[in-house]
């Protein structure tokens, strides 16, 4: 059963990450989705079962602001994960207190350092936050890998 629900948020994560990426080539700078866990409380859940991870449109003109390069780029989108956004119905993937230690990128990979805090997520909550992390920052044009790391 635990391998069957991996195995299906791969294959959501996959088909979220195609469709995202002809996002950024819209004619009118389109938008950015910002990945975070979906609200699953009761009150939210419907009678089939939901998505796990859901996608926040933001604008593109946010993302590039004062002509920020991908170095820029990445640093701000995981400014926002980290409890940044203020969209309505974002949830932070991330634990708070996590502080971003480094966000490099080099050729086509973005590398991820986050503190201690971020190994407080166990199980599916550590992947989901990884999936929310990889597929926000798998949308900035050239980039093709994401690596994580904690401190």
């Amino acid at each position: 059963m635990k391998k069957r629900i991996i195995s299906l948020l791969l294959a959501a994560a996959l088909a979220a990450c195609l469709c995202a990426c002809g996002e950024q080539q819209a004619a009118d700078g389109g938008s950015l989705r910002l990945y975070c866990p979906a609200d699953l409380s009761e009150q939210n859940k419907s009678a089939g079962g939901g998505d796990a991870v859901q996608g926040i449109a933001i604008p593109w003109a946010d993302i590039t602001a004062g002509d920020r390069g991908r170095q820029q780029q990445a640093q701000y989108i995981m400014e926002l994960l980290l409890g940044g956004c203020t969209a309505e119905g974002f949830i932070a993937p991330i634990p708070v207190g996590t502080q971003l230690l480094s966000c490099t990128v080099t050729g086509g990979t973005v590398s991820v350092d986050m503190s201690s805090e971020y190994d407080q997520l166990i199980g599916i909550d550590r992947t989901i936050a990884d999936y929310c992390i990889t597929l926000s920052l798998m949308q900035l044009d050239g980039i093709y890998a994401v690596r994580l790391t904690v401190a």
